[in-house]
């Protein structure tokens, strides 16, 4: 009967096998991923592989305001511009300035 020291012992020598093979066939894959570049002429930049991930790009608030004398736009995001504490202050209404 096998007891459980057994068989972690085993499971230990599975494992280590595991691993070499992994890296026999890592090291295969490169080796042919590598012969391919240099027959193809492909470099890192043509497989977008720089180093650095890939970025959104920041989307800007599309103007809803603008102020008629300068032609400052405002997205209705974040702090308001002082020309639209102005016009609230005068007595306007930020619908006077949608565009």
């Amino acid at each position: 009967m096998t007891t459980l020291q057994d068989l972690i012992q085993q499971r230990d020598a599975l494992n280590e096998k595991i691993e070499e093979m992994q890296k026999a066939l890592r090291a295969e894959a490169l080796s042919e991923i590598r012969a391919a570049m240099r027959e193809y002429q492909i470099s890192v930049e043509d497989l977008g592989l720089t180093g650095k991930p890939a970025r959104e790009p920041k989307v800007k608030g599309v103007p809803k305001y603008r102020d008629p004398a300068t032609q400052q736009t405002w997205s209705g995001r974040g702090k308001r511009p002082q020309w639209i504490h102005e016009a609230l202050a005068s007595g306007k209404s930020l619908t006077d300035y949608a565009i």
